[in-house]
């Protein structure tokens, strides 16, 4: 066998990229097909390659977790654009990721969508400012917005100031696209649980095994209030880049890929009763990010409502947003949504989201959605672990939201966001298909975080440009 990437070889090596091997050997090589009259972008890689463009026009294929480290080197990833070629196995992948997040209810398994109901369409404001100079750094050089935003693989980005949209963006979709929003799903979670906690029906500090006496050892001793602030230790392997991680088969069990085998037919839920606890599963001083925990709040919320936890966002948030369209959500084979990321919308609809939080809990058309109280405990700085990467600017992770006791934002896998700042009454929101293999490296979640503090900034000079770093 031999090496596909014809390139510069000195230069692979020189940034420490891994050679990999092929596995199918009837595919020729890059060169071959050139010779052989295809064009560039057309050509067919061995499997477990990637087809990249270099400078010079000509077509290389390169490991997966060779993209990003080649693109700072003006190396370009050939993105599908054919929905033919996408299935349910193969949407996550680096060059897919921005045809598939489009198109979720095209390729996963069993998506539903909710009503967006039947009242008006919530109009914002417009009030143009130029942003695109705020300086942001990424992966330690100081950028502006605008260089941020085509470097870091941007399908769309949507500033507010009050109800004015100030800046909007589309770079690789159209407005009227939806999009997934991935883990700031999460934050719907703690948006329905607000009532119940305040009102005493969901008891924070009750046990798991309280709630569900089947419920795995990996969380039977935890609280309520550990699971949603993250702070629960198993089993559970959240690496994206290990393929036997059991984020991928969680994945599967929650819907958001196919089940071939047949592993799952309890769905996500039957796959929590089965986590193992470690020696020591609670109580650590950072947060233990897991997918699970928010599926755990979502069936805890149907267990004291009676209801689903889609109907419940539906009828209390979504229908109160003014949503100009329908939204989905993935759910598994028992009809369980996947909580923790399988939330689609429009960036306008995510951004008429966002402003609930950013009115601390008052939806688009006045109503009340989320209690003051809850919305306020959630910005406690004192409260929650410490968000694992950010202990030393004191990040929290809290009721499945993060915040520095200013901002209440989330971030989501490959480079989705939600910032809002209720004081200064801004938000952003931001879709995106980051290439790394895993979904994107601290450099890009960091650099998320600054662009909602460069923005707080420049609206209110709040942060005085602490995040920037060089």
């Amino acid at each position: 066998m031999k090496l596909i990437i014809f390139a510069f070889i000195p230069l692979i090596l020189s940034i420490g990229i891994t050679p990999v091997f092929a596995v199918n050997h009837d595919v020729m090589s890059p060169y071959q097909q050139v010779k052989n009259g295809i064009a560039a972008e057309d050509i067919e890689c061995k499997d477990l390659l990637k087809l990249m463009i270099r400078p010079n026009g000509n077509p290389a294929c390169v490991n997966k977790k060779s993209i990003h480290p080649l693109e700072f080197w003006d190396w370009t990833l050939r993105i599908t654009t054919d929905i033919n070629k996408l299935d349910g196995l193969n949407w996550y992948e680096p060059e897919n990721r921005n045809l598939g997040f489009r198109n979720i209810d095209k390729v996963v398994p069993y998506p539903l969508e909710i009503s967006k109901g039947s009242g008006p369409v919530h109009e914002f404001g417009s009030d143009p400012q130029d942003l695109s100079k705020i300086p942001i750094e990424y992966y330690d050089e100081i950028i502006t917005l605008d260089e941020y935003l085509e470097r870091s693989h941007t399908d769309a980005f949507l500033v507010l100031k009050g109800n004015d949209i100030v800046y909007e963006k589309y770079l690789r979709m159209d407005p009227n696209e939806r999009h997934a929003i991935q883990s700031p799903s999460k934050t719907i979670v703690a948006a329905l649980l607000g009532n119940h906690v305040v009102n005493g029906d969901v008891d924070l500090n009750k046990k798991m095994k309280e709630y569900f006496p089947n419920i795995g050892s990996g969380y039977a001793e935890a609280t309520l209030q550990q699971v949603l602030d993250m702070q629960v230790t198993n089993e559970f392997s959240f690496d994206f880049d290990d393929p036997n991680a059991h984020i991928h088969q969680y994945e599967v069990s929650a819907g958001f890929k196919p089940d071939v085998e047949n592993k799952w037919p309890e769905g996500h839920r039957g796959f929590i009763k089965t986590n193992i606890a470690s020696d020591d599963i609670t109580g650590k001083e950072s947060s233990q990010y897991q997918d699970p925990n928010t599926d755990i709040g979502a069936w805890i919320l149907e267990d004291a409502t009676g209801e689903k936890y889609y109907t419940l966002f539906e009828e209390r948030i979504y229908q109160h947003l003014g949503a100009e369209q329908d939204a989905v959500v993935v759910t598994d084979v028992q009809g369980n949504a996947f909580a923790a990321g399988g939330w689609y919308m429009t960036l306008r609809d995510f951004a008429r989201y966002a402003t609930v939080w950013m009115n601390e809990g008052v939806a688009p058309d006045g109503e009340r959605v989320i209690p003051f109280e809850w919305v306020n405990q959630l910005r406690d700085s004192t409260k929650g672990p410490y968000y694992t990467g950010y202990e030393e600017i004191n990040i929290r992770y809290h009721n499945m939201m993060t915040t520095d006791g200013i901002f209440l934002a989330h971030a989501g896998w490959a480079g989705q966001f939600m910032y809002t700042d209720p004081d200064a009454k801004v938000a952003y929101v931001m879709f995106s298909a980051l290439t790394e293999a895993n979904g994107g490296v601290e450099e890009d979640k960091t650099a998320m975080y600054e662009v909602g503090m460069a923005i707080s900034d420049y609206f209110t000079d709040k942060y005085q440009g602490s995040y920037l770093t060089n």
